[in-house]
């Protein structure tokens, strides 16, 4: 069995340096299945049956894969030694290419840092508790010609359709030929293509262009047959035709001479970085469970039954999921989300949302409903994602800067602060280490909110990067009042 050996660990990745310089262009995601031995079957079948009437005993077991015929068939491609590739310092034996691995205790999961000349590359690998294998890649501009060489390699990874395609994909003043194989999965319920081609028929030219440019960027799925809509009245597809699944929302349907824009390929080729970025975060973000995550685990695991009868604890769940989809959907630099949460947020527990709902106050002489902690909590961590070099995610700065100076009421200074709400950030006096679009990230600050009168103030401790944007939140926790 070949593994990553004496690998950096998952903490050293130069996060920081990736979220500044490295842009991908595309992505390319391929999932698979590791084929274990019967005793090893038997061995998770077990652990898994275990694990369902137990959770607190039996933890999710490990699985680590052989890379080796994946490591050797990348050497033989591009005249590697597939020695330093397991080693993973760097070397790749040939001028103008490296190969830096980083991987959790030495295996799995792991990112490996590849350029090759002046393309950069991100490649992870990834294993879920029911044997099943994540491989994604990302590109820069320049690192595409590589991408489309190791695609098929990636490709042979995940059990595929006898249908085959060869293009010609341009790549600068030169075509590049691509085999483009079709995995057997449906997209239907996930972002992909679906280009009908029946027995006794070719891709048209139209098709064929369109798959050049989009080779290796998105899950393209070639039926030999009709398959079921969305919609039970969506129409049956032609030959040639292409129905897009997820891109926007639902199915959309093109014929076989009716083109794709230029706009819509762009769109195409986001929502495939954006893929291949959410299954790296979650085949990264194990490997970095924040303090307590185990034991926040573990009590949901005992307390799910009860709170499904509590009132209280339902709206202020159905309050956080609402509160954490709007702000996924903040935008970042160049249309990338730069905000993120940990997957424990949605799962916060229940003695953490207690009490955080509104509270009754007096205005002027009325009884009305004071702030949401939640709100107070959100706004703040929007206000945290916005500190990027004094200006909004995605915009420049003017180069004509104007100072401003605030002044209060005359009578201000003569009355105490009215406000209700106080927030503070504060050290984190031991970081830990998250997971942000599916790189490593040094959580080290802590974002705090109270109101006036609470016991407690709510806390979540977060990652920020100025100079992008980039910000996670995660480890929602009640904690003393600043001062108290």
């Amino acid at each position: 069995m070949t593994n990553l050996k004496n690998t950096y660990s998952l903490q050293a990745f130069p996060t920081e340096k990736i979220f500044k310089e490295f842009k991908p262009v595309r992505g390319f995601v391929v999932q698979g299945t590791l084929e274990l031995s019967p005793d090893q079957t038997i061995k998770l079948a077990k652990a898994r049956r275990n694990q369902g009437d137990d959770p607190l005993a039996w933890k999710e077991p490990i699985i680590e894969p052989d890379l080796g015929p994946l490591l050797k068939a990348i050497a033989e491609r591009f005249g590697y030694d597939v020695r330093l590739l397991t080693e993973g310092k760097g070397e790749t034996g040939l001028a103008e290419h490296s190969w830096v691995a980083y991987a959790h205790d030495g295996g799995c999961p792991a990112l490996v840092r590849w350029q090759a000349d002046q393309g950069q590359l991100l490649l992870s690998i990834g294993v879920s508790p029911s044997s099943g294998l994540t491989v994604t890649i990302l590109a820069d501009q320049a690192g595409v010609p590589t991408l489309l060489r190791v695609g098929d390699i990636l490709a042979g990874l995940q059990e595929d359709e006898a249908a085959q395609v060869d293009l010609a994909v341009p790549v600068g003043d030169t075509l590049q030929q691509v085999a483009l194989t079709a995995p057997t999965t449906d997209s239907v319920f996930g972002p992909g293509l679906e280009i009908f081609l029946p027995p006794g028929h070719e891709l048209n030219a139209l098709r064929r262009r369109e798959l050049e440019r989009l080779a290796y960027a998105i899950p393209v799925k070639l039926s030999m047959a009709q398959t079921v809509g969305w919609a039970d009245a969506q129409k049956p597809l032609a030959p040639n035709g292409l129905r897009m699944n997820n891109i926007f929302q639902g199915a959309l349907d093109f014929g076989p001479d009716e083109p794709l824009s230029a706009a819509i390929m762009e769109q195409v080729l986001g929502v495939g970085i954006d893929l291949a970025t959410g299954l790296m975060e979650h085949a990264i973000a194990k490997a970095f469970a924040p303090p307590a995550t185990e034991k926040f685990f573990d009590d949901l695991c005992l307390d799910r039954e009860k709170e499904l009868l509590d009132v209280e604890l339902a709206e202020r769940r159905g309050k956080l999921r609402q509160l954490t989809r709007l702000a996924d959907r903040l935008p970042g630099i160049a249309g990338r989300t730069s905000l993120s949460f940990g997957l424990d947020v949605p799962r916060t527990p229940g003695e953490v949302l207690r009490g955080t709902r509104p509270v009754a106050k007096i205005v002027g002489g009325d009884l009305t409903a004071g702030d949401d902690l939640l709100d107070i909590l959100f706004e703040q961590m929007r206000m945290v994602w916005r500190r990027v070099g004094g200006g909004r995610p995605g915009k420049g700065q003017p180069k004509l800067r104007l100072s401003g100076q605030v002044h209060l009421p005359g009578l201000a200074h003569l009355h105490g602060d009215a406000a209700t709400c106080r927030q503070r950030i504060e050290e984190l006096g031991q970081p830990y280490y998250g997971t942000h679009l599916g790189l490593p990230v040094r959580i080290d600050q802590r974002l705090i909110v109270w109101r006036d009168g609470d016991a407690q103030a709510l806390a979540a401790d977060f990652f920020h990067l100025p100079a992008t944007g980039d910000t996670h939140f995660t480890h929602l926790q009640r904690v003393k009042i600043p001062g108290s």
